[in-house]
């Protein structure tokens, strides 16, 4: 395997390396015992043709001879079968225990890397995530960690192999040297076979397989989230026949995989029955008779073949699945090891807005594409509604984006009393930040749990207090189990209003200073409109409030307008000031349309 490879698997092998050397020192004890329980079959060969008193060839049966004979019974044969029970009842152990502390590692590994890889996505910038499919980062994040851990448990697996080979092979070769010679060849030929397949097959086919499964994920992903637009557009079988052919790419790899795997088993059959049958057809030439001292040491031979040939062909299977299963651990190495883009964090502590927030020349373009906003220069004053208005795609919610501190800007800052917003602790800054957006998330959960939003030392009462300022407490009590009423997925249970107006409670629960409202009452209908329109008036009281907005309705009454059209502020003022100067914003008001 590839130098490269194998610092792959030692990264995530290393935090639990004591833990593997364990794994290793209860393997090698398997193989010494795999190797005694092989020799301890002499004895009970020689007892069957009466030379239970000779010790069988090499060292190590010798060895085991005398100690052997101390514990001896009346009845050889009987002695050996027991001894050769109580070797396998301890080799079971050994083996167990074995088992146990690999599949204890192979878990470890699988969960440290997909919290590892989870975390490293949580602190990464907004930005960075707009740049990627969520069903890859799915699949990198849960599956790939599967694999890896499926990979960590099929290397000491390999190892185990090997050396149960080399002891079953060193017993052969202190008593049959030439025959394990020769089954030392095939084994080399064999393991040569294996490295070239999973270097070549096995290794792209992984490859082919991973990336064809986080495709699939991904339009999995895409189908269940969009799947109201999809059904309402009629679209399904478009979707439908996409992911059919991502799913045909899997299934083809797939095969091709197990195929593979199975090509060097039925090589290794053949070659051992031909091995066998040359072997038989030497000695029928030869013209020599079997005599009864051979019958012990081809008895061990028998045995030996055995439990070879199993362990050859696992070895080699292991080997191709190993390189199979390298990709999805390349995959999150490479993930956790790439250089992480930087989120700017300052040292000041925000604890509430003095003067105002100024966009100075603020500048944003994506990579590669044309700048989203040119110039921005516009003051949010404290205490004072200020409201973004324009059409789609002029830069509204990008806006808000970078004065969340999501997205940095191109050119230009952002100053808070007058110090850049880079300055201060990102999570102080936003403690004083109530966000809502035209897509409020609502997760699968309660009513009271979609208020608190994973913060921690919230009371009951809190939570009561910011519904009712959020006009969300009365329907929520209306609800079958109020507060502990289950919301559905995406909050499937609840109006558009009413998921509006849990979204401001939840904003308004740690009481910040600063509200900005992204679109709240673009989907609603009317009467939803002015629930939702009542509930932001009520929160918006002795706060800075930044309101971005579709419905002249919604801004009219706002202490500043700023116009926005083709990424730059053309005009602002209040409403009347606006009206007075007949600029675009008079336009829209006169034409009947909703700025």
């Amino acid at each position: 395997m590839r130098q490269a490879s194998w610092r792959v698997i030692w990264c995530f092998m290393r935090p639990y390396r004591w833990l593997y050397a364990a794994i290793v020192v209860v393997m090698l004890v398997a193989s010494l015992l795999e190797s005694v329980t092989l020799v301890a079959f002499f004895p009970v060969f020689q007892s069957l043709v009466g030379q239970a008193d000779q010790a069988g060839p090499g060292p190590l049966a010798q060895g085991l001879h005398p100690f052997v004979a101390r514990w001896s019974s009346p009845h050889p044969a009987l002695t050996a079968v027991m001894w050769l029970v109580v070797i396998a009842i301890a080799k079971a152990g050994v083996m167990l225990l074995r088992e146990r502390l690999i599949a204890e590692a192979g878990g470890h590994v699988m969960d440290t890397a997909k919290q590892q890889v989870v975390r490293r996505y949580v602190t990464v910038p907004y930005g960075w995530f707009l740049e990627r499919k969520l069903g890859h980062l799915l699949y990198t994040a849960l599956t790939a960690p599967l694999r890896v851990a499926v990979l960590l448990h099929k290397v000491p697996q390999l190892v185990a192999e090997a050396l149960n080979l080399a002891a079953v092979g060193i017993v052969l070769l202190l008593a049959w040297p030439l025959a394990a010679c020769v089954l030392g060849l095939v084994g080399l030929g064999y393991g040569g076979l294996t490295y070239l397949l999973g270097r070549r097959v096995s290794y792209h086919t992984g490859a082919g397989r991973a990336e064809a499964a986080a495709e699939q994920e991904a339009l999995a992903s895409e189908l269940f989230s969009g799947i109201r637009q999809i059904s309402v557009f009629g679209v399904a079988q478009a979707w439908l026949s996409r992911f059919r052919q991502v799913s045909r790419r899997y299934r083809e790899f797939f095969i091709k995989d197990y195929f593979w795997l199975a090509v060097p088993r039925s090589l290794l059959e053949v070659t051992s029955v031909l091995l066998l049958a040359g072997l038989i057809a030497w000695h029928v030439a030869g013209g020599s008779a079997m005599s009864a001292s051979h019958l012990p040491v081809l008895g061990v031979f028998g045995i030996a073949l055995v439990r070879l040939l199993p362990s050859l062909t696992t070895f080699g299977r292991l080997r191709m699945e190993l390189f199979a299963a390298l990709p999805d651990a390349e995959r999150v190495y490479q993930e956790l090891t790439a250089p992480q883009p930087a989120r700017a964090e300052g040292t000041r502590v925000f604890r509430g807005l003095q003067q105002a927030i100024q966009f100075e020349g603020v500048t944003f373009a994506h990579p590669g594409r044309e700048a989203v906003l040119q110039d921005m220069r516009v003051t949010v004053e404290r205490g004072q509604i200020t409201a973004l208005v324009g059409a789609s795609g002029t830069g509204k919610s990008t806006l808000i984006n970078l004065l969340l501190g999501l997205l940095e800007p191109t050119a230009g800052r952002i100053l808070v009393d007058g110090v850049p917003l880079q300055e201060y602790r990102r999570t102080t800054w936003l403690a004083q930040i109530g966000f809502v957006s035209q897509d409020p998330f609502i997760v699968h959960a309660t009513a009271a749990d979609n208020i608190v939003f994973g913060r921690v030392g919230v009371t009951q009462e809190a939570v009561r207090q910011a519904a009712q300022v959020a006009n969300a407490h009365e329907f929520i009590t209306a609800l079958p189990e109020g507060y502990d009423t289950l919301v559905g997925e995406r909050g499937m249970k609840l109006s558009g209003g009413e998921q509006q107006r849990l979204a401001i409670a939840r904003a308004i629960l740690g009481d910040p200073d600063i509200l900005i409202f992204d679109e709240a009452t673009s989907h609603l209908d009317t009467l939803a409109e002015r629930q939702v329109q009542a509930a932001i008036d009520e929160v918006s009281r002795d706060r800075t409030v930044l309101l971005v907005a579709h419905r002249l309705s919604t801004v009219r009454y706002a202490d500043k307008i700023a116009v926005l059209e083709d990424g730059r502020i053309i005009e602002q003022g209040s409403h009347e000031q606006l009206c007075q100067d007949r600029g675009r914003y008079y336009q829209l008001v006169t034409a009947g349309e909703t700025p």
